[in-house]
């Protein structure tokens, strides 16, 4: 591998931790059950409630975006993609802020709540490894919802990256999912 491609991945790895840090440092600020903010109900809009947890994830998302905004375009990991393609990989890393927000929200216990901090360093970690790995050994990495938006953003054909990111974005969904059904089947 080039100097380059070293760069590539590098900056591109810390683009997609950015995310995944805003969504645990909110989490841990609002899971202390003496915050006065974890009782608010949020506001009304248009005759509609909407909660403080969805407003966060919304303040969350903006945040990211404009912190990854601000940070591929002052490095510019992968030149040679065009505007649309690094707004649709901000867009698809500032959501998953709201999914690793989301998820940690979910477990309740510490216990749980550990473990996936372990299972998200782990994915997140899996990235630049597969990256860096040759068929068939970057198969093991595939559960990582990062190495798939990561790759959407990198492959140069448009059909291929818009692939990739509905199967990160998919892999978010099933987590996500799987989380809230486990959890409420322990309860």
């Amino acid at each position: 591998m080039e100097h380059k491609e070293y760069y590539t991945v590098t900056l591109v790895t810390l683009s997609s931790i950015i995310p995944v840090i805003y969504g645990i440092v909110f989490s841990i600020v609002y899971s202390d059950e003496r915050n006065k903010l974890n009782h608010l109900f949020g506001i009304s809009f248009k005759g509609r409630q909407i909660s403080a947890g969805v407003l966060r994830m919304v303040y969350l998302f903006i945040l990211s975006f404009i912190t990854l905004l601000l940070v591929i375009n002052l490095t510019s990991p992968v030149p040679q993609e065009g505007w649309l393609r690094t707004l649709m990989i901000i867009i698809l890393l500032s959501a998953e802020s709201a999914f690793t927000y989301s998820l940690i929200k979910l477990s309740c216990s510490r216990f749980s709540c550990i473990m996936l901090l372990v299972f998200l360093v782990l994915i997140l970690a899996a990235m630049p490894i597969g990256l860096f790995l040759h068929r068939p050994w970057n198969s093991i990495v595939f559960v990582s919802p990062f190495y798939w938006l990561v790759w959407s953003w990198l492959i140069p054909s448009a059909g291929e990256s818009l692939s990739y990111a509905a199967i990160g974005v998919a892999l978010s969904a099933v987590y996500l999912l799987a989380a809230g059904s486990l959890l409420r089947k322990k309860e």
